[in-house]
C-alpha cells in the first residue's frame, strides 16, 4: 500500500497554490512575496552581494556608495527582481614614463608671448 505525501494531494478549489506535476507544490508566486535572498538564488547572483530594494537604495545611496568603495558589491532590486549592480570602478594604476619619447616640448615653451600673440590669445583683435 502506497502512502501519498501531503504534496501529492490535489489542491482544493479555494487554495491559492499552484498545481505542479504531483499536486500542490508551492504557494502562488503572485500572492507570495519572495525574499530578496530567494530572488538572488533565482538570478544566480553571488552570495557575497548585498541586495537592497529600490526605495532603500534611493534613501541611503551615499552609504551604499561608501560600502562599494570599501569593496562590497551591492545589487539593487525593483519589485523583488535584481535590476542593477553597484560595483567599484576599476581604475588602472598610473605608470610613469608612458609618454617618454613620444612628446616633444619646444625650447621656447615658457617664454613670454609676443604682443601680437598675446592679443590673439586673449581674443582682443
Amino acid at each position: 500500500m502506497q502512502q501519498e505525501s501531503r504534496l501529492s494531494k490535489p489542491c482544493a478549489r479555494g487554495d491559492r497554490r499552484v498545481r505542479g506535476r504531483s499536486g500542490c507544490t508551492s504557494p502562488n508566486p503572485i500572492s507570495r512575496r519572495r525574499s530578496l535572498t530567494e530572488v538572488a538564488n533565482l538570478a544566480k547572483l553571488p552570495v557575497v552581494a548585498k541586495i537592497v530594494n529600490m526605495h532603500e537604495a534611493k534613501t541611503t545611496l551615499s552609504r551604499l556608495v561608501d560600502e562599494v568603495v570599501a569593496g562590497e558589491e551591492i545589487v539593487i532590486a525593483k519589485a523583488g527582481r535584481p535590476v542593477a549592480r553597484l560595483v567599484p570602478v576599476a581604475r588602472e594604476k598610473r605608470r610613469l614614463g608612458v609618454w617618454k619619447g613620444k612628446v616633444r616640448m619646444a625650447r621656447d615653451f615658457d617664454e613670454p608671448l609676443s604682443p601680437e600673440e598675446l592679443t590673439v590669445w586673449l581674443g582682443e583683435s
